[in-house]
């Protein structure tokens, strides 16, 4: 019995290690060259938009600016070009645009054509990643090396915005 035991338990112990073996190997998988390049474009176009939404709510014309020329380099990338398809070209022809626009309006210091333009960029890039998702089907990889949200706590904050009593 103890021999059955054992072997029995030799066994559980290989079939988790082949299973943990498959499982890591699966995550990290390398990605293509091609597609980390294009996952690196969209981070970099993630992290223009972010200096210019920090730019819009600190009224900051310069950073507006910045993450706007940060934006239109983006959409120049060569890399962008790997796809023929014409309404795939029309989004990153207006995604342009709307960057060029951007950089004008933070030089001419106008903050509501500014949000206003950014808001239309923001909408060209989702119905883009809908489109390239849904019609080109191109597979939506996530970046592990991506930023993570924050946890989530059951702890009330340290400095609480409730009433005095």
């Amino acid at each position: 019995m103890k021999i059955k035991l054992a072997v029995f338990g030799l066994i559980c112990a290989g079939v988790g290690a082949a299973s943990l073996i498959a499982w890591g190997s699966e995550k990290n998988e390398p990605l293509a060259a091609e597609t980390l390049e294009l996952a690196t474009l969209m981070h970099a176009k993630l992290a223009s938009s972010q200096k210019i939404t920090e730019g819009l709510v600190t009224k900051d014309f310069d950073l507006i600016r910045k993450g706007a020329e940060e934006l239109r380099r983006v959409t120049s990338a060569t890399k962008w070009y790997s796809h023929n398809d014409p309404v795939f070209l029309q989004y990153r022809a207006e995604l342009g645009r709307n960057a060029d626009k951007l950089i004008r309006v933070a030089d001419e210091k106008d903050l509501d054509a500014a949000a206003y333009t950014y808001t239309a960029s923001l909408t060209t890039c989702i119905a883009c990643h809908e489109y390239s998702r849904d019609v080109l089907h191109v597979p939506a990889r996530r970046n592990p090396r991506a930023v993570q949200p924050i946890p989530d706590t059951d702890e009330e904050p340290a400095t609480s915005a409730q009433p005095a009593r």
